[in-house]
């Protein structure tokens, strides 16, 4: 056999052997759910983890990064954050792998997500990224937190906090409560925060928020901004198979 003729003999079989793969080829359609609200910080979800683990854990992170510039634009920041955490000895090993996964699959997200539900109402109209609300007041700064504070003392009547809050360990019972909505790292969160875990006359409630414009393009917003956020681990996959018929006249088979 010419050597041209068996080439092109061996061309063809590949081609049909190809053909015959695509035409069996299943087609899938795969669905993924998505949850109806907007992806939330995974700053703000590693902390909610810290709480669930000891209420402890959850001031001592939120002292850690307080003061730490996690606005700093990382090139990953959800392994930065890992990093800081590890560095900061808050937890074994073993609970290290326990937040990597809990990040992953946006474990937190939902209960971050509740607390912005609680915080949108209260924003400042300027649009500040961290607030403090005594009462039906807002204080954005320092100055004006004093002189909220020393009002509240003489007129507010004290509240209860609510089971879901954070509340600081230094905390009088029957004192005025004093919410802090904000997210720990940004500029403006540490002096408030700091100013209220040293007051002994208000009850210090940390909400952690990261408000609408706050934090952008930093890691202090890492993993927020996606308009509706995927669930991991809820899925379908539908295999389609294409079934063929071909129609025989089997009357010149007898």
């Amino acid at each position: 056999m010419a050597p041209h003729r068996a080439w092109t003999r061996a061309l063809a079989a590949l081609v049909l052997v190809v053909v015959a793969t695509a035409q069996h080829d299943p087609k899938s359609v795969v669905a993924s759910l998505r949850a109806k609200w907007e992806s939330t910080s995974l700053v703000l979800e590693a902390a909610e983890f810290l709480a669930d683990e000891r209420p402890a854990l959850f001031w001592k992170f939120v002292d850690t990064f307080a003061t730490d510039v996690v606005s700093e634009k990382e090139p990953d920041c959800k392994q930065a954050l890992l990093t800081r955490v590890a560095q900061a000895d808050l937890m074994s090993d073993a609970m290290m792998k326990m937040l990597d996964i809990s990040l992953s699959v946006r474990k937190y997200s939902p209960k971050v997500q509740f607390t912005r539900t609680l915080a949108e109402g209260t924003q400042p109209a300027d649009g500040s990224c961290c607030w403090v609300e005594i009462g039906d007041e807002i204080a954005t700064n320092v100055d004006e937190l004093r002189l909220l504070t020393a009002k509240a003392v003489s007129n507010e009547k004290a509240a209860a906090p609510e089971l879901f809050d954070h509340v600081h360990p230094e905390a009088l019972p029957g004192t005025p409560l004093a919410v802090l909505y904000g997210t720990p790292g940004l500029p403006c969160f540490a002096p408030l925060h700091q100013a209220l875990a040293a007051q002994t006359a208000v009850t210090y409630v940390l909400r952690p928020y990261l408000g609408k414009g706050c934090g952008g393009g930093t890691c202090a917003a890492y993993g927020a901004g996606v308009p509706r956020l995927p669930l991991a681990g809820y899925g379908v996959k539908l295999d389609i198979k294409n079934m063929e018929y071909k129609a025989m006249n089997d009357e010149e088979l007898k």
